[in-house]
């Protein structure tokens, strides 16, 4: 009987371990390969698969995430109707004219909306009170219906910071005065 070769192998750092570059040096191109995942087309076999579009990312979400997922999938693209629709760092991305305006994911008990900037939280001030954030993060409880009119909201909101920097003029974070030095205590 002959041996099936391995159809999907994983890349670790360990792999580089005695070559002569550092793991760091080393380019690869990926390409869609077979069943879903990304084939290394350097000769080093494929790495663990990861979603190559949004429904399927939705897919491999638990079972009471999905519903959620699509829902707000379609919020973003009624109010992104141009929007590129991709997956970036391995979560739906949604992008307008080059520039990221929001990212989606979903997790065992929430799923989340990135990045609402602290101008953006600003701005929709207490609509966004009962939800718990994150660097960037706002995370909305699966179990809670989706807060249709907030996402709108928000997207709308992320797409106008994305315009912003598309044109240069995003705003910058706040520094301290010089100077002065930011203390902890």
């Amino acid at each position: 009987m002959s041996e099936q070769p391995n159809k999907e192998m994983k890349l670790t750092s360990a792999e580089h371990i005695g070559r002569s570059q550092p793991i760091s040096s080393v380019r690869r191109t990926w390409r869609a390969g077979p069943e879903g995942g990304l084939a290394d087309h350097n000769g080093g076999g494929s790495v663990a698969k990861t979603d190559v579009d949004v429904d399927g990312y939705i897919a491999k979400q638990a079972g009471q995430a999905q519903p959620v997922l699509r829902r707000v999938r379609s919020i973003i693209r009624r109010v992104l109707p141009q929007a590129e629709e991709t997956i970036s760092y391995q979560i739906p991305t949604y992008r307008l004219r080059g520039q990221y305006v929001v990212y989606l994911a979903g997790w065992k008990h929430h799923w989340s909306l990135y990045p609402v900037t602290e101008g953006v939280r600003q701005a929709l001030g207490p609509a966004l009170s009962p939800y718990e954030f994150s660097k960037g993060t706002v995370r909305f409880p699966l179990a809670d219906p989706v807060p249709t009119r907030l996402v709108e909201r928000i997207v709308r909101a992320l797409a106008k910071v994305a315009e912003l920097r598309s044109q240069g003029k995003a705003p910058t974070r706040s520094r301290p005065a010089a100077g002065r030095r930011r203390t902890r205590g």
